[in-house]
This record gives structure tokens, sequence and C-alpha cells, in this order.
């Protein structure tokens, strides 16, 4: 029987996804790949060893809960 796990889902929400994707594909040693989101940009998913494991996404008002970036820190 194969070894299970369980589903674990990280995401990141960034105005920045060019420096953050390279900080995480650097510290975990992940490849990245970008969707074409639509209306809300793109989306990057993290894959290690061919599979995804993470996902990145610019904020949107949906989650930032109305409020600008900043407004957020």
């Amino acid at each position: 029987m194969p070894e299970q796990s369980p589903f674990i889902w990280h995401e990141l929400v960034t105005p920045d996804q060019k420096c953050s994707g390279a900080f995480f594909s650097e510290l975990f040693g992940w490849t990245r790949k970008e969707v074409d989101a639509g209306p809300f940009g793109t989306y990057t998913l993290f894959q290690k060893n061919g599979q995804d494991v993470a996902g990145m996404m610019n904020p949107t008002s949906a989650t930032l809960g109305g409020k600008t970036f900043r407004q957020n820190l």
C-alpha cells in the first residue's frame, strides 16, 4: 500500500509574485508554473518533484476584506 499523507495546501497572497516566488523557490527548492487567472491576474503553482505543493496569488478585494494591502499589514 502506498504511503499516504494528509492534504495540506499552502497559499501566499502577495503584491510581488516575482520576488516572493524567487525567494520560496530558492528556499525550498521548488519550481514555479504560472497560470493565467483571468481578472485575478497570475496564479503561481509551486511544484516539488513535479507535484503541486503550494500556490501564490495577487491580492484581491476578497482576500483583503475590502482594505488595501498596506492596511492589512
